[in-house]
């Protein structure tokens, strides 16, 4: 999960997001970190004391980055790497042949939203937040369809 360290209101939604990938998935199974992108800027508005205690509270590491600087990001990756490569091996050993092995997509629906967020890189966070929540109201009219459930929001 990437916030900006710079925009206060991204990290504030990060427990939105954190709670939302708990929903979904057992997160025993997967890794996650908190990164707090954009160091490099001098209007800091996230301590690195904050995110820290954040990060601790949710059992999770944290990261400083700079995406412009390249500060950082070389280190996520390789702890990525590690960790999922750790990950993946405890849990093969763990389960052998067994159908509970890690799957990087628990259900084709799962990454849908994600997959269509990366078709848009350019946007903006506030872009990114009016596009994602068009796509949150758009599944939720298609269930509601599948349901027969016909909801006029003016009546």
């Amino acid at each position: 999960m990437v916030f900006s360290v710079a925009n206060k209101q991204s990290f504030t939604l990060i427990d939105y997001w954190f709670n939302s990938i708990k929903e979904e998935i057992d997160i025993k199974k997967k890794v996650i970190y908190l990164v707090g992108n954009k160091i490099d800027l001098e209007n800091r508005e996230v301590s690195n004391e904050e995110a820290v205690n954040y990060a601790k509270m949710k059992d999770i590491l944290y990261f400083e980055t700079s995406a412009r600087t390249g500060f950082g990001v070389k280190e996520v990756f390789q702890q990525l790497y590690q960790d999922i490569y750790t990950l993946f091996k405890n849990n093969k050993a763990n389960n052998n042949d067994n159908n509970d092995n890690i799957e990087l997509n628990d259900k084709k629906d799962k990454n849908k939203s994600q997959k269509k967020m990366a078709e848009y890189p350019s946007l903006t966070f506030e872009e990114r937040q009016k596009k994602f929540k068009e796509m949150v109201e758009e599944k939720r009219g298609k269930l509601l369809e599948k349901k027969n459930i016909n909801i006029d929001s003016k009546t």
